[in-house]
């Protein structure tokens, strides 16, 4: 059986989501994901949101569209990418929330990590 490594979500309608809370987590075969057209306007958890997906089997390099991710209403943002271990670059350079009360473990065991794009605010509270 061949998987497709890629998934396709541009037709995702997330403007009234307020939870990503494991949306992606635990999907082993995708390489790339392409979030480019989420809009995460009224999300207020992205709780562990693509997390543990690499354990050992999950082969996610590229999460294309973080860089479009804002975050005026989110709390939670621990675990988020925790295991992500192929993952090289996390560009979070939109996510402004001053809201934010946890990040623990955000970026748990992602060793491959070269550049974390994040939003001055953000970086404070890490």
């Amino acid at each position: 059986m061949q998987f497709n490594t890629v998934l396709d979500v541009s037709n995702f309608d997330t403007s009234k989501v307020t939870d990503t809370s494991y949306m992606f987590a635990r999907c082993r075969k995708i390489k790339t994901l392409d979030l480019s057209s989420f809009n995460t306007e009224k999300v207020t958890t992205f709780a562990e949101m693509f997390s543990d997906i690499n354990n050992n089997y999950m082969a996610l390099e590229e999460i294309k569209g973080l860089e479009n991710f804002t975050a005026p209403n989110c709390t939670r943002a621990n675990l988020m990418f925790s295991n992500c271990n192929k993952l090289k670059v996390i560009n979070l350079s939109n996510f402004q929330s001053t809201k934010l009360s946890s990040t623990t473990n955000m970026f748990y065991n992602c060793s491959s990590l070269v550049n974390i794009y994040i939003w001055i605010s953000l970086a404070l509270i890490l």
